[in-house]
């Protein structure tokens, strides 16, 4: 860093720097070839005596008009910095003050969360500083901007200068885990979706049916309610809309339990609606020590006698896993002979 002292005695310079930070200080550097007036010869000094650094000259210059000062551990604070010109024995000092500071903080930027499918986040370094510069992890410039927008995950440097300090601090795009999403529904006709672990709290939901009609438009509550008997889907995005997942939800109502001892009444595990709303769906029943029992399909229009190489199953719970566009739902059939 080159500070510049021009000649004029009303005059006075001003500098701000860092602690340990070296600088080289020149007056009358234009004339006799770099080395100032002919004839005269300069000396540096610090007024304060707590300066603890160097003040060396520069090779070539033997006038001393050029010199650089290494500020080391001089503490923070105001220092007059002197250069006296000597010429036919006369002398004429100029000053500059020079401010020393702990350095600066970079105090706006924190980490953001990326979709790591086709999304982007833009950091924000703040305003303040005079220069910027933000590198990736393999150490390459990627701009000398205030912000710096990213489209892959990873781990970002940013280096700032301002009055000859600088600071760096490392950012980081971490990708996006969505939860794991629990959908549940209850006997009002309403839809509850829970979520467990990830790394994203701020979420919005929509309501579709099979077809992609939306049903409810997108929302930050959890909870669907006074939603007719079907199958959905619940669209699920971050709340800048960045990155999107779903799940699927039944509402439509699922006997658990029956009584196959031929009085014909709840003969059969009738979940034939299932062809109105999830043709393609279906529905294994094991037994507790997870035997296959049976699976329910439109190729038997969603019912079942209860029976097990046609004879009675003995009175117990058995599990059933219903299998509908990718997702599982998962209950118990109580079947009592």
């Amino acid at each position: 860093m080159q500070v510049l002292l021009f000649w004029g005695s009303t005059l006075y310079g001003q500098q701000t720097t860092c602690i340990g930070s070296s600088h080289i200080y020149r007056v009358d550097e234009n004339e006799n070839g770099g080395n100032g007036t002919t004839g005269s010869t300069y000396s540096w000094t610090v007024v304060e005596p707590a300066f603890q650094g160097t003040i060396s000259n520069i090779p070539g210059f033997p006038s001393g008009n050029q010199i650089e000062i290494n500020w080391g551990s001089t503490p923070e604070g105001q220092y007059t910095l002197i250069v006296t010109e000597t010429f036919n024995g006369c002398s004429n000092p100029q000053q500059i003050t020079v401010t020393l500071r702990d350095g600066i903080e970079i105090d706006t930027l924190e980490d953001l969360l990326i979709c790591p499918d086709g999304g982007s986040v833009t950091f924000n370094a703040g305003f303040g500083y005079d220069s910027y510069a933000w590198y990736n992890d393999a150490d390459e410039l990627l701009s000398t901007a205030r912000e710096l927008t990213v489209e892959i995950p990873g781990t970002y440097r940013l280096e700032v200068r301002s009055a000859n300090c600088a600071a760096t601090e490392l950012v980081e795009a971490v990708p996006i885990e969505f939860p794991i999403f629990v959908v549940n529904t209850d006997v009002y006709n309403s839809i509850v979706v829970e979520h467990i672990a990830g790394n994203v709290d701020e979420l919005e939901y929509q309501l579709e049916d099979m077809e992609g009609n939306v049903i409810k438009p997108w929302q930050v509550g959890n909870i669907f309610n006074g939603v007719k008997e079907g199958i959905y889907i619940i669209r699920i995005r971050t709340w800048d809309a960045s990155c999107y997942t779903y799940k699927t939800a039944i509402t439509v109502s699922i006997p658990n339990a029956i009584t196959p001892n031929g009085d014909g009444y709840n003969d059969h595990w009738d979940l034939s609606r299932l062809q109105n709303y999830a043709p393609d769906a279906r529905v294994e029943v094991y037994d507790r020590y997870g035997k296959f029992i049976h699976a329910l399909s439109k190729e038997n229009n969603f019912r079942w006698d209860g029976y097990y190489l046609g004879r009675p199953l003995p009175s117990s719970s058995y599990v059933y896993i219903m299998k509908i566009g990718g997702e599982k739902f998962t209950g118990y059939l109580l079947i009592k002979n």
